[in-house]
């Protein structure tokens, strides 16, 4: 439901004609920009995030315009969002201008994201260097810089230093800092380096989470309560099956064969040691084949009258 109003939102601001709006400085106002770094997170480069908030004077739909290098190749991620909602991908075109890409679409919320990876990690030995540059595409009244330290490094600086050091859920360091109000065409740059042994990436180190909160209505989970039938059912067959093979197979045990002969013979050794027949009388009952006593008209077993 909230994705439906998302969209219906931006659809609604996308029908309005697109026009290149600008601010009295001549281009769209940024209220608030943080860039994070985060290096070897997923890929053997640096993750950068533009999180960005247009100024609330700024009309919209405008149409917005930033640079990232032309070594990242087609952004991460473009998207936009209305303030306290999700964001949802956003059409863009890129045009490369030298060694850099513009990266053009229609702003018609006002929070914005970019994610782009720079491959451009200076490695000698363990030591490891990235050199960032915002190009100052626009005025910002805040430019908020996050580095995550990634996952085995140590000895991490940061040119200007970013004093504020905070740890969070999972044991990374973030280091930040407020940088305070650039102008539009003032660039910046920080510069990261750090020491590390391996190659490890920072993501197969964290506990793996849903995408949403749990819960019993969760699509693919099943309570106990809906498998309890089943269960139920299954156990029912698996006695019936037990009962079964155990009432055949102790039947097949007592019972004999009705045509068993009524006088068994056993051979036994004459005296001399020569074999001799030995009759011992003896009545089975025909329909069950237990043995009767010497007397008996009737089975004691079944009560089937004997043949004698």
């Amino acid at each position: 439901m909230r994705k439906t109003i998302l969209f219906l939102f931006l659809l609604g601001f996308s029908l309005y004609p697109s026009e290149r709006v600008r601010a009295q400085s001549g281009e769209p106002r940024l209220s608030s920009l943080q860039i994070d770094l985060w290096p070897e997170y997923d890929q053997s480069a640096v993750l950068v995030i533009y999180n960005i908030v247009l100024d609330a004077s700024v009309p919209l739909p405008a149409e917005v315009a930033f640079h990232i290098p032309t070594e990242a190749g087609e952004p991460n991620a473009v998207a936009q969002g209305p303030a306290g909602s999700g964001l949802l991908n956003a059409e863009y075109s890129r045009t490369i201008q030298g060694g850099w890409a513009e990266i053009r679409f229609q702003a018609v919320a006002p929070n914005l994201r970019i994610e782009y990876y720079d491959p451009r990690i200076s490695r000698d030995g363990t030591a490891r260097t990235f050199v960032f540059n915002w190009p100052g595409d626009y005025a910002a009244a805040s430019l908020i810089m996050l580095v995550q330290q990634p996952i085995g490094a140590s000895n991490l600086i940061t040119v200007p230093n970013l004093s504020s050091i905070n740890q969070d859920t999972y044991g990374l360091y973030y280091h930040g800092a407020d940088v305070g109000a650039l102008n539009q065409g003032e660039t910046f740059q920080l510069t990261v380096s750090y020491s590390k042994t391996t190659d490890d990436l920072t993501v197969n180190f964290l506990p793996l989470e849903s995408s949403a909160p749990l819960s019993a209505e969760t699509a693919g989970r099943v309570s106990f309560l809906q498998i309890l039938p089943w269960a139920m059912g299954v156990l029912g067959l698996l006695l019936i099956g037990l009962g079964v093979y155990w009432y055949f197979g102790t039947t097949r045990k007592e019972r004999r064969p009705a045509s068993e002969p009524a006088v068994l013979k056993r051979k036994v050794l004459s005296p001399a040691g020569s074999l001799r027949s030995d009759p011992q009388e003896g009545v089975f009952c025909h329909q069950c084949g237990k043995r009767a006593s010497s007397g008996d008209r009737f089975c004691r077993a079944c009560g089937t009258k004997l043949r004698l």
